[in-house]
């Protein structure tokens, strides 16, 4: 907490509220500042160029498309981290794993906070020097600019709900449509894909379906009524983000094992760590106690609390 603390003061009240609020002008401009990498030392003879073009394709994809109908300007846009990497190929299909990040401004700070770090397993696609980067909000045109538009969408949908209740929906809204014509298309889709339930399907099935409706209260209390308020009331917001943990924890207590739950766990344990290291020791061990019973896989990592 010391960390976020000291972090300077450099995005203002305005910038925030506009985002927060969505007070935004109907004009559609785009959203991400995305930074995109791609891995081929798994492939043997690859076309450099072509992996190149790839890349700049990708890139061109994430942050030119307009992806909502908010108006951002150059220092609020979205940052993100698209990381592909090519494990085999056949003939002009490729098949790899897709790593997806974004991360969320804290209030009055210049600290982000991660929202999402996912990797997908499941990600094949053909192509090739004539392949067009063709997408398209309702149809199925190409299985990879499927699959960044599904995360995209998805990221954006965690990233407005945690300025406003519920305030991603449209985004999740079309994660569905995106899955629906998808299926039948390439694997990863449906829910039938995964025995595990951990595909595309489950994770938009996790964050809109009514019974797990805490996942998307989480997103809100943590990081509007929590990170936001450790510049102004630390202990408030504290407070606060061990309550929405505790959320988290009796959901997971009836339903466990569920693949959102563990990207949480995943994309924040070391911001718990940070979190609660600067608050009171009753704190600390009750948020220990806590996150060890929820997340026993680090376990190790929040012995730091004591």
């Amino acid at each position: 907490m010391k960390k976020i603390k000291k972090i300077g003061l450099r995005i203002c009240c305005l910038t925030f509220c506009c985002i927060t609020f969505c007070c935004l002008q109907n004009c559609r401009a785009q959203e991400l500042k995305a930074h995109v990498s791609i891995n081929t030392k798994s492939i043997q003879g690859g076309d450099n160029a072509l992996f190149t073009k790839l890349e700049q394709e990708m890139t061109a994809f994430l942050n030119e498309r307009r992806w909502s109908n908010y108006q951002f300007k150059q220092e609020e846009k979205i940052n993100c981290n698209v990381q592909l990497i090519l494990d085999s190929k056949e003939g002009d299909n490729y098949s790899g794993r897709l790593i997806f990040q974004m991360s969320r401004p804290v209030f009055n700070s210049t600290y982000a906070s991660n929202l999402l770090t996912i990797q997908d397993d499941d990600v094949t696609f053909p192509y090739s020097t004539s392949q067009s980067f063709d997408y398209d909000d309702n149809s199925f045109l190409w299985n990879l600019s499927s699959i960044l538009g599904f995360y995209v969408n998805y990221a954006l949908g965690i990233y407005f709900d945690s300025f406003s209740p519920q305030g991603g929906s449209p985004f999740f809204n079309q994660c569905q449509n995106i899955i629906n014509y998808s299926q039948g298309k390439a694997t990863g889709w449906a829910g039938n894909d995964s025995k595990i339930k951990r595909n595309r399907y489950w994770l938009w099935e996790n964050v809109t379906n009514p019974s797990y409706i805490v996942f998307r209260e989480f997103y809100y209390q943590y990081h509007r009524h929590g990170m936001d308020l450790l510049s102004s009331s630390l202990g408030k917001g504290v407070d606060n983000i061990l309550a929405s943990l505790k959320e988290l924890q009796e959901l997971n207590k009836t339903k466990s094992n569920l693949y959102l739950t563990s990207l949480i766990l995943t994309s924040k344990s070391t911001e718990f760590i940070n979190v609660f290291s600067g608050a009171a020791e009753s704190v600390r061990r009750e948020a220990k106690e806590l996150l060890t019973q929820l997340d026993p896989v680090n376990a190790s990592k929040y012995a730091k609390l004591e």
